[in-house]
């Protein structure tokens, strides 16, 4: 079916790549903030304050991101039968692009903090929306017996 390999494949990556924040919140604090302090070489990100309070938050944070990504990858099992939560996921992942974006500009912290998480959550919110509507309009063409077309750029 048209565009639903490419939503399936999409919403794999979205899933693992949110499920990756179970590991980090495992991780002892020491280890996670030299791997921050080396990643923040090159992407302006300041080491994390080792307060009780900043630990819990993350840890917390890691465990939320993390069952967004199980969301995802139950989607991604059989995506059409959860038609509204994949255009739910889709535009959550634009919302929060774009909200990255916006708080990063308006604390006035560089570009470099906040446009990668901006970008990939736009980026990646567009690529669930588009192939969902095309494997959604071709699952009701063959529902209604019209003939599928091929249209170029549908499948990845």
């Amino acid at each position: 079916m048209k565009g639903l390999r490419g939503l399936k494949f999409v919403l794999w990556v979205v899933g693992l790549c949110f499920l990756a924040a179970f590991s980090l919140m495992w991780m002892p604090w020491a280890r996670l903030t030299a791997t921050l302090t080396f990643a923040g070489k090159y992407v302006g990100v300041s080491a994390l304050p080792g307060t009780p309070e900043v630990i819990y938050l993350f840890r917390i944070i890691c465990g939320l991101v993390a069952l967004v990504g199980l969301f995802f990858l139950l989607l991604a099992l059989d995506p059409l039968p959860y038609g509204r939560m994949v255009t739910l996921g889709g535009w959550g992942l634009m919302f929060m692009g774009a909200a990255c974006i916006l708080a990063g500009i308006a604390s006035n912290v560089p570009w470099q903090n906040y446009v990668l998480a901006g970008v990939f959550c736009l980026t990646l919110g567009m690529l669930i929306i588009v192939p969902y509507s095309v494997a959604r309009k071709a699952a009701a063409g063959q529902e209604t017996g019209e003939i599928d077309e091929e249209m170029p750029g549908a499948e990845f």
